[in-house]
This record gives structure tokens, C-alpha cells and sequence, in this order.
């Protein structure tokens, strides 16, 4: 078996690929509690209260294949995250959120999909 450091370099590139498959993941799991407490509304609203009752920002966000976004937000120091994910043309919604989070691997440039 091979060591993580002996895996190809090409397999930094698919982070974020991954990191959207794991919310996915948790996402289908709790999907019976998860609309139940599902709060939505603009995305200006989202990330005002987001910022001022939790101090975090944008830290990254993508598009799925349909043109959905989803955004990833955290407090820079480590104390909080939200998953929010485009509902509709108007509306975000919060999907999880969490107490801390650290920084990992140096993330590669961005670019965009062949």
C-alpha cells in the first residue's frame, strides 16, 4: 500500500471536488433533520447575519453543473463555518454550520474546469 505522500501530485487538484462530495455525503444523511431546520433567505441577508452575529466571511464557493452555487463562510479565526447552497434564482440556504475549523493543505491556484 502507498503512502498518502506517495500519491500522485494531480490529487491536490481534486480538493474541492471532494470537499463538495463530503457536504453532499452529510447532507443526504441528515436530510430528515437537515429541512427541518433549514433557514433560508437572500444571499445579502445570509452572509449580513452571518457576519455580524458570527464574524465570518466568504472563505470559498463554487457551481454545480446546473449553475447552483454553494459558499462556504468562516470566522478567520477558527471559530465557525456555514455551508450555504443557492434554493433558488433569490434565495440561499444554510445548510450546516460548525463550531471551529482549521486550515489544510496550501490550496492550488484557481481555474476553471476544462
Amino acid at each position: 500500500m502507498k503512502a498518502l505522500s506517495d500519491l500522485p501530485k494531480r490529487s491536490s487538484l481534486l480538493w474541492p471536488y471532494i470537499l463538495v462530495a463530503l457536504i453532499a455525503l452529510v447532507l443526504l444523511t441528515m436530510a430528515t433533520s437537515a429541512r427541518a431546520e433549514l433557514r433560508c433567505a437572500g444571499l445579502a441577508d445570509v452572509l449580513a447575519g452571518l457576519r455580524t452575529g458570527y464574524g465570518e466571511l466568504v472563505l470559498w464557493q463554487g457551481f454545480d453543473r446546473k449553475g447552483n452555487r454553494l459558499i462556504i463562510t468562516a470566522n478567520p479565526d477558527g471559530s465557525g463555518w456555514s455551508a450555504l447552497a443557492q434554493a433558488d434564482a433569490d434565495n440561499f440556504c444554510m445548510l450546516l454550520g460548525g463550531d471551529s475549523w482549521s486550515a489544510g493543505d496550501v490550496a492550488p491556484p484557481a481555474g476553471k474546469e476544462g
